[in-house]
Parts: structure tokens; sequence; C-alpha cells
């Protein structure tokens, strides 16, 4: 390593050089390309940082300039694929989440209502002990250890 690179580590080293040269001279090619491909702006500025992201990551770039550009072109096609498999991803999750069920008004507790309506005309027609045990232990979901033994 470098003393250079010690004491500064965003100072490209020399084979970085010639990428970050293509990078920039080409940046408009790359962001055209990234929008012509994505249907949203936002998309494409996203996949052109992450494309940045990527360039300036990588440590064994090439020296030559036609060489630089074509990795900087397989670079490119590579995010490109990648966003569109996170996207998928993101899709095929999406989807997956509103396929779930969800408890709201026509679930469970609207169901609760009637329910509990029929309860109270069925325990209308019972005995007074027995609908008081159940009233407590069901309904109210009292323990039985904590009822009285002539009711349990």
């Amino acid at each position: 390593m470098e003393i250079r690179q010690c004491l500064h580590p965003s100072a490209p080293p020399a084979r970085q050089k010639t990428a970050h040269s293509c990078l920039i001279k080409n940046r408009s090619l790359y962001v055209r390309y990234l929008r012509w491909r994505l249907s949203r702006p936002e998309d494409a500025k996203d996949a052109y940082q992450n494309f940045c992201l990527k360039v300036l990551r990588q440590r064994d770039a090439p020296d030559d300039g036609a060489q630089a550009e074509a990795w900087l072109q397989r670079v490119l096609r590579a995010t490109l694929i990648d966003h569109y498999r996170r996207r998928a991803s993101r899709q095929r999750g999406e989807e997956a989440y509103t396929r779930e069920p969800r408890e709201d008004r026509n679930g469970p507790e609207a169901d609760a209502v009637p329910l509990y309506r029929c309860v109270c005309l069925a325990l209308q027609r019972l005995k007074a002990d027995h609908t008081e045990l159940i009233r407590c232990i069901d309904l109210e979901e009292a323990p039985r250890a904590g009822l009285p033994p002539s009711r349990v």
C-alpha cells in the first residue's frame, strides 16, 4: 500500500484513475442509458448512484482506456440487472403482503356483536346459576380457582 493511500484513503490508486476519468467523462451517457431502461427518473438516479459506488469500491479496475470503458459498461449492465432483481423482489413482497388476511371491519370483530347477542339470548334460557357460572368463566374469563366451590 502506498503512503499516499494511507494518508488519503479517498485518493484513487493509479489503476483506478482511468476508470474514474471514464466515469466522469461518460456520466451523461450512463444516466441517459439508465433513464432509457428504467421508467422512473428517480429509479435511474438510484441506479446511477449504485453504479458509481460499485465502480469506486472496485480496486482492480482496468488501466487501459478502452478496457476501462468496456468494464464500466459491464458494471453498468450488472447494476441495472441488480436493480431489476431488487424491484421484482420488492413487488413479490408487496403482492404477498396484499394477499395476507387482514383483520378489519369485515373480520372477526364484526362477527363478535351478533355472536354476543346470540350467546346472551341462549343464556336467558338457562337456569340462573348456570347462566352466572358461564358468564363468570367464559365471558368475564374469571379463573375457576377464584370461584367459590359451590359455584363450580
